[in-house]
């Protein structure tokens, strides 16, 4: 009972499924109600079942901010699910969760308590930087899994969580969980028809993340020791040194291979206009032209690029972090608009207001990953400094010719 009770009272006010009941409603629960919902989760445990109004979800299509409106790619779909089906998976997860965690890959970051895209980051930074030491380069491919949530293998899933020790109940909770589900799409005020859905795992669910991990823990990287890899859900990318970048050509080939064979029992392939391969070096007589390798992936090429966007962090072919502070600058600026907007004097935003702004929206954007990006040149450094200045003049109402060590002590 204190385990429900706890859950209960750390809902957020998330929007409700289609029987209408909210978190809200759950929160102000009294005590004599939630004795025969802990009986229902309890049966429901230890018979295997799932009510069929927990598997039917409202799937309202969000626009991504970019891309044709009219293309549904275009959109992200949002499931609503009941509030009472995620209290009882939160409950499941606070118990199932570091049971399933001890098995999980180290290389997998993603939804992980204590671990971030700071870990695959700070990795993926170290070899390539060790590699610079010893006069090599580094290949490496980021790959992006093609909706990978939607097209699972449920019955993959099956067979993967009986590796892990978590009991026969929990395999009968992924079974009656996964199958049979439905779902209806809502545009505005507009609803649809239910349809049966037989692939993936619920879009927003709160143990989806988990049973995702679940499923690709047994990835076939982990069996070569000359490739390197790290995982964040299913975001990944995948390395080799050697002492040229066609010296790494058939090792990254046959990882690539074997990955994507790999993924296709799982039912899920590669993105390949989102997969993208780079050559990392400081080689001085390494043209330009030579930072790239043959490889190919379903029979295409793979497109080699001088940056890349991985975990939210710019990487270039020299890992000077010139990219990614170019990338920050940009968007701390607009911020930075935004902070001159409510800065009026007389008329703006209390300076503590700004204060907690600057936090948020500066600090913030800044503070992600730093450890990894920190070891770029004082000048580029330095730009990110004088934007943070800028910030603190907002905030204190200070001049120009202030001292930087005065604007800190205020």
């Amino acid at each position: 009972m204190d385990v429900l009770t706890s859950t209960i009272q750390s809902l957020n006010d998330s929007a409700m499924g289609e029987d209408l009941v909210h978190n809200k409603m759950l929160r102000a629960l009294p005590p004599t109600f939630l004795v025969p919902l802990l009986y229902l989760f309890n049966r429901c445990w230890e018979s295997g079942t799932v009510p069929s109004a927990w598997k039917s979800s409202i799937l309202v299509p969000i626009y991504k901010g970019k891309g044709d409106r009219s293309d549904p790619a275009s959109y992200r779909p949002i499931a609503l699910t009941s509030c009472i089906a995620k209290l009882y998976e939160k409950m499941i997860k606070l118990r199932f969760e570091p049971l399933i965690d001890n098995s999980l890959i180290a290389e997998q970051a993603g939804f992980r308590k204590g671990r971030s895209t700071l870990d695959n980051l700070i990795q993926l930074d170290h070899d390539i930087k060790k590699a610079f030491s010893r006069k090599r380069v580094v290949s490496a491919v980021f790959f992006d899994i093609k909706k990978a949530y939607d097209t699972l293998d449920p019955f993959a899933i099956l067979r993967q969580a009986h590796k892990f020790n978590v009991g026969n109940n929990f395999w009968k909770w992924c079974r009656a969980m996964l199958f049979n589900r439905t779902i209806k799409t809502r545009v505005g005020s507009i609803c649809s028809s239910a349809s049966t859905v037989s692939l993936g795992v619920p879009q927003g669910g709160v143990l989806s993340p988990l049973l995702f991990n679940i499923l690709i823990n047994d990835i076939i990287l982990a069996d070569m020791p000359s490739i390197k890899f790290v995982l964040y859900a299913d975001d990944l990318a995948l390395w080799t040194e050697g002492s040229s970048p066609e010296a790494c050509q058939p090792k990254l080939q046959g990882a690539i291979d074997k990955l994507s064979i790999w993924l296709n029992t799982k039912n899920l392939v590669f993105s390949i206009p989102k997969t993208t391969g780079m050559v990392f070096s400081r080689k001085i007589d390494l043209r330009q032209d030579c930072l790239s390798i043959n490889l190919t992936l379903y029979k295409q090429q793979i497109h080699f690029a001088r940056n890349v966007k991985f975990l939210g962090m710019w990487l270039d072919s020299k890992l000077n972090w010139n990219d990614h502070i170019s990338h920050l600058c940009d968007a701390l600026e607009k911020r930075l608009n935004f902070m001159r907007a409510v800065a009026g004097q007389k008329w703006g935003a209390s300076r503590d207001s700004l204060q907690k702004l600057f936090t948020s929206i500066i600090y913030g954007k800044i503070e992600y990953c730093l450890p990894v990006y920190y070891s770029a040149s004082k000048k580029l450094i330095s730009k990110i400094e004088s934007i943070v200045h800028h910030g603190l003049r907002l905030i204190t109402g200070a001049l120009k010719s202030t001292p930087i060590a005065a604007l800190f002590n205020e």
